[in-house]
């Protein structure tokens, strides 16, 4: 798989694109400090307007955070 970013774009924008498929998986994100919020769609559904997945859409809300070592 490989992306693309578009951080010109309000909110930024990441488009995911599978080898042996034309569809997108059109998303947004957002990176604060260590964190990184991620929401995509489904291959070849529309990109998600806002940082949210609520039940019965077609859109996956993922966050990761760094883990500092002690």
């Amino acid at each position: 798989m490989t992306f693309a970013l578009d951080a010109s774009k309000k909110p930024k924008q990441i488009d995911l694109t599978r080898e042996s498929d034309e569809k997108k998986a059109l998303g947004i994100y957002k990176l604060e400090g260590d964190k990184l919020s991620l929401c995509y769609g489904e291959w070849g559904e529309a990109r998600p307007k806002k940082l949210a997945s609520e039940a019965g859409q077609k859109q996956f809300l993922i966050v990761l955070e760094r883990v500092k070592k002690k």
